[in-house]
């Protein structure tokens, strides 16, 4: 498999004000979705793979697709990184386990559904 980044995710506090700034800096467009537990906005016709998420602080969070996350998060722990959420399931679409490599960056791993 060849390891890419398929997904981007901000997570802000300023939910509107980041969907105006970005939609107005690169004309991006977002979708509200109603999700239980906060706020999100997926990319939408843009060519875009990507969201905004509602959060207590601001930061990026990228999505790099791998064949088995608990399989690529047992690595990174053998490399010296962390596993900071568990695998969590997006009905339909995939499960997704979020990582920090031993500097502290955080990255998500990404399993596609098996169709």
């Amino acid at each position: 498999m060849t390891y890419s980044f398929q997904y981007f995710e901000l997570h802000t506090p300023n939910f509107e004000n980041s969907k105006t700034f970005y939609g107005e800096m690169f004309n991006w467009r977002f979708k509200d979705l109603d999700l239980p537990g906060g706020r999100y906005a997926l990319s939408e016709g843009n060519g875009l793979q990507g969201g905004l998420m509602q959060d207590e602080r601001p930061f990026w969070l990228n999505y790099v697709t791998v064949d088995n996350v608990e399989q690529a998060a047992q690595k990174a722990q053998r490399l010296g990184g962390k596993v900071l959420v568990t695998r969590t399931e997006v009905p339909g679409k995939g499960a997704f386990i979020v990582i920090a490599d031993p500097s502290g960056a955080r990255l998500a791993l990404w399993e596609e559904a098996k169709k």
